[in-house]
């Protein structure tokens, strides 16, 4: 009788860990051995969907900067009527 492989989908947290350790320089093989799977589901994972991951990464960055800046902009012209009040 033949033996048939199972195969399981990867979990958010799953996922969530290949992207760190891949951010930390981590190698594929070390990445597989943490989450207990081969280094061949964590390539095509990466493949997939590293690149669409570090555009969303950039686009949140982005946002982020743009608000910082203009919560800046929004002090300073607080801070200069406060100044000309005085």
């Amino acid at each position: 009788m033949q033996k048939t492989k199972t195969y399981s989908h990867l979990c958010r947290k799953d996922r969530d860990v290949i992207y760190r350790m891949k951010q930390r320089g981590e190698k594929q093989e070390d990445i597989a051995d943490t989450i207990g799977t081969s280094q061949s589901t964590v390539s095509r994972e990466l493949k997939r969907n590293w690149q669409r991951l570090k555009k969303k990464r950039r686009r949140v960055i982005t946002e982020a900067n743009r608000v910082v800046v203009e919560g800046f902009k929004s002090l300073t012209g607080l801070a200069l009527s406060i100044v000309q009040k005085s």
